[in-house]
């Protein structure tokens, strides 16, 4: 779910009045609509607060979470590539600084534990 997804909230038995903190719920939130029921949402997370209940209500879109990955992967074949390829060039070793060449093969690793992740992540949404 991205940090900023607009969200539906639901509080069952509230030990106190909610209604002054709404408008800081809502902004900080990104909540659409907060709702004092006692009615039971099994079907969506809940986290419990002493007496009190609050269940969340969000639409996550896995197509775009899947498109997000898929350019991240491809975003760093690509880099790796590049890198590879300046790694594999015996005048840019010669003639490229130390740091520079180091700084490649940094990258290089950076960007293969990065794509990884990636790949991990999707595997995961992909079951």
């Amino acid at each position: 779910m991205a940090p900023n997804a607009h969200i539906n909230v639901f509080f069952r038995h509230p030990e106190f009045d909610l209604s002054p903190y709404y408008p800081y719920l809502k902004r900080f939130g990104f909540i659409d609509e907060i709702t004092i029921s006692n009615q039971n949402h099994p079907e969506l997370r809940s986290y419990f607060y002493g007496s009190a209940v609050m269940t969340i209500d969000a639409v996550i879109d896995q197509t775009a979470i899947i498109s997000k990955l898929k350019e991240e992967i491809n975003f760093y074949q690509s880099e790796i590539a590049r890198s590879e390829g300046m790694l594999n060039n015996s005048n840019f070793v010669k003639k490229a600084p130390v740091a520079k060449v180091e700084n490649e093969r940094q990258k290089v690793d950076s960007n293969r534990k990065l794509l990884a992740q990636a790949e991990a992540k999707l595997k995961l949404i992909i079951k």
